[in-house]
């Protein structure tokens, strides 16, 4: 049990008025009790609590899990009900971002004696400051997933689909010591790269145009992501001025991050600088997003963005331009925002590069 996130989790409790919270989400499970397996409850009171899960995981809670009693159930809500009576619960917190309405209502069902009270805010917004050991995770995350992109580059010329640089990529990651990829990865080469989220298919490269790699590695729970985009071949004098672009609005959002600063005005940084430069039409995402135990999780950085940055936070920053029947341009680094200013954790060039 990790002693000071638990205590941030009870004092946020108590501040809304309720004397318990249902932890479901896996990701939360993992942050709050070091529990790594698909399935599992934590019901948390102001003193004790109960750590759930059923007989596939009772052995391997009982490796992990630490400071709490361990109970098996055979059906959830059932778990749950027995969990928060003893505990003694009377005014329990649901995570509203993640419990499926079916639990929702069979937990309430089953616990008539309490209030079952859904939280309207995201929980993992409690992870968003990292801590020193949180970010080493997720550097060598980052070195897998860059080292295993500079052995595959080398496959990467005309002829070749952009599902087998994505396997590849894949097979060299795992290999690396990546656990299961944090997203599919993307290759989305020529006009398929004007699709934000493509899926790699049987397209073969083609000299001439631009391929986007958007690839992460998991190192113990932790996610990296990063995209590089790279012209095949031979250089194009739109695809350079559309690259600049981009990378310049890159630069203009990293040099905006520091702790203080809201997320929508590093958003608005990329936007007006792809506006001025009269691509902002074709920039349809937000500028960025935090990652952690998720890749994508808060604080959103794009105009609806709420969140003031915080020294400790790791976020994204991907601005990109997508041109409907040409193809597009991402360049995408996670950095670490500072009192002063950012940092890096991604390390590969961005520059414009062209590749054979």
């Amino acid at each position: 049990m990790n002693t000071e996130r638990i205590e941030k989790l009870r004092r946020y409790i108590e501040s809304i008025g309720l004397d318990g919270v249902i932890i479901s989400d896996m990701k939360n499970l993992r942050y709050y009790t070091g529990f790594t397996g698909s399935d599992g409850m934590l019901v948390l009171g102001m003193k004790d609590g109960v750590f759930l899960t059923d007989g596939r995981y009772v052995t391997q809670a009982a490796g992990e899990v630490t400071g709490f009693s361990i109970e098996q159930y055979m059906r959830k809500a059932d778990g749950v009900r027995e969990a928060v009576g003893g505990v003694g619960l009377t005014k329990v917190g649901v995570e509203s971002f993640h419990m499926p309405v079916a639990m929702y209502n069979a937990v309430k069902k089953r616990t008539g004696f309490a209030k079952i009270v859904p939280i309207e805010r995201d929980l993992a917004e409690l992870r968003m400051i990292k801590s020193d050991e949180e970010i080493a995770l997720m550097r060598r995350a980052v070195s897998i997933s860059e080292e295993s992109l500079e052995d595959v580059v080398k496959i990467i010329a005309p002829g070749v689909s952009e599902r087998d640089v994505a396997s590849e990529l894949e097979y060299v990651m795992r290999k690396r010591g990546s656990g299961p990829l944090p997203f599919p990865i993307i290759v989305a080469s020529g006009e398929h790269g004007a699709h934000v989220h493509a899926s790699p298919g049987d397209r073969r490269i083609e000299a001439g145009e631009l391929v986007i790699i958007d690839f992460g590695a998991e190192y113990r729970g932790y996610a990296s992501d990063q995209t590089i985009t790279y012209m095949i071949g031979r250089s194009d004098n739109r695809a350079k001025e559309v690259y600049d672009a981009v990378r310049g609005a890159q630069r203009e959002a990293v040099g905006r991050v520091r702790a203080g600063v809201s997320a929508a005005d590093v958003d608005a940084a990329a936007r007006d600088f792809l506006v001025e430069k009269g691509y902002g039409e074709f920039f349809s995402h937000g500028t960025g997003h935090g990652v952690g135990l998720n890749v994508h999780e808060p604080p959103v950085i794009s105009p609806l963005g709420e969140a003031v940055l915080e020294a400790g936070m790791v976020i994204t920053v991907e601005p990109g331009v997508y041109i409907p029947g040409w193809g597009g341009v991402r360049v995408e680094d996670m950095v670490l925002v500072e009192e002063g200013g950012a940092s890096l954790l991604t390390t590969l060039s961005k520059s414009f590069k062209v590749i054979s």
